[in-house]
């Protein structure tokens, strides 16, 4: 179902003194932020069952932390296999928004086709993997049971789709370039939806085009989950949230390291350019990895076991996710839903900063801000205004 009106409004008031001074911007959110509301009074069980209907943009995300956070409230701990299991379907997932942006929103953007029949082929894909994975909708429930046998062929297939349609190569490829001139020459020998968006922001010289910084939401300790537990029980923090009164965001720039990352912030700061390599290389790590879980089964591998959480959480496409959930006698008393979205477009926030450094023609900032916006995915329709004329978008979908 696509949203009709804007969630998200933008307003762009450009600089008079060639931006000396920064644009004057202003974020407007109507998010519904307080929806978990509904669930209150409801039994844990029927909670599972409806959140994912309520929230159908990253709903494998949203259960998945949604679950654990009634597992927390309830001091249950679900079986390593069965985490293993929800997390190969939260990366499933998170890649098939990340391809959406790459095949849908990008050519757009760029004045060309969006490549439905690629997208139609990962959902495809998707749908069975989901299928195999969670065959009686009870991945998501209390007493949940794994070890189900995945093939792996739709895993080899939809990585191989990424291969060829996104890196013209392989993922494995992409993440062996290290440095700013192989990127180049990339760019040059590849004709993909991604190669041609790096292309159109080197050609437009748009490599450092909101490089307004950035401040990442940490990596959270049991003490600091405490603590963020406690301030989204405070009215307006999930509104408007920060931490140690400090807006941060979440996106794939604050969770993805690589060598040509690096030297590409240390040259072009935290722009265009870095959001897009940021992307990318998250896209390029959950495709490598899905054959991987074949590798070591559903069992946790060493090194690599989860923290202890104190609030539902999960890791979604477009950021951290958080379930603070109070229960008494198998009925909800209080539900909390911090999304990435309030991070990342805090009206204080990166989006602020970055569209505030935007220079060019009206038509220039606005497919400037636009771009921008895409690469940190609002999730949500949104519009961008400016004194010149308002461009808008759509992020959501069934």
């Amino acid at each position: 179902m696509m949203r009709q009106t804007a969630a998200l409004t933008i307003n762009i008031a450009p600089s008079s003194k060639g931006n000396s001074e920064g644009n004057t911007v202003q974020l407007h959110s109507d998010r519904p932020v307080l929806a978990a509301n509904y669930f209150i009074g409801k039994s844990v069980d029927e909670t599972l069952r409806l959140l994912p209907m309520l929230f159908s943009v990253c709903s494998k995300a949203q259960a998945c932390a949604s679950v654990r956070g009634f597992e927390c409230a309830l001091n249950q701990n679900a079986e390593a296999c069965v985490q293993r299991q929800r997390q190969i379907a939260v990366d499933v997932e998170s890649l098939r928004e990340h391809l959406w942006r790459i095949f849908l929103q990008w050519p757009q953007l760029l004045g060309s086709k969006a490549k439905q029949p690629i997208l139609a082929e990962v959902f495809r894909l998707q749908r069975a993997l989901d299928a195999q994975l969670n065959p009686n909708n009870q991945l998501f429930t209390m007493n949940a049971k794994g070890a189900l046998q995945v093939d792996s062929v739709c895993m080899k297939q939809l990585k191989a789709l990424v291969d060829l349609q996104v890196f013209g190569s392989s993922c494995e490829q992409w993440l062996a370039i290290t440095d700013l001139s192989e990127l180049s020459r990339w760019q040059k020998d590849t004709d993909t939806s991604a190669s041609q968006l790096l292309n159109a922001i080197s050609d437009k010289q748009w490599q450092s085009s909101g490089d307004g910084g950035y401040s990442p939401l940490p990596e959270l300790t049991p003490a600091q989950q405490n603590e963020l537990q406690q301030l989204m029980a405070q009215d307006g923090f999930i509104a408007q949230p920060t931490w140690h009164n400090q807006s941060c965001e979440s996106t794939p720039l604050t969770r993805n390291q690589s060598p040509l990352l690096e030297q590409c912030q240390q040259h072009f700061g935290t722009g265009l350019l870095a959001r897009a390599i940021a992307m990318l290389t998250e896209v390029a790590n959950l495709a490598a990895n899905l054959l991987r879980w074949f590798r070591y089964g559903y069992s946790e591998p060493a090194g690599e076991q989860s923290p202890t959480w104190q609030l539902g959480h999960a890791v979604a496409a477009r950021g951290q996710l958080f379930h603070s959930v109070q229960c008494q006698n198998n009925t909800v008393t209080d539900y909390r839903i911090l999304a990435p979205t309030e991070w990342n477009f805090h009206p204080m926030g990166v989006v602020k900063a970055a569209l505030g450094q935007l220079q060019g023609s009206p038509n220039a900032l606005k497919l400037q801000a636009q771009l921008f916006i895409e690469l940190l995915d609002p999730c949500v329709a949104y519009s961008v205004s400016t004194h010149h004329g308002v461009a808008t978008g759509v992020s959501t979908h069934a």
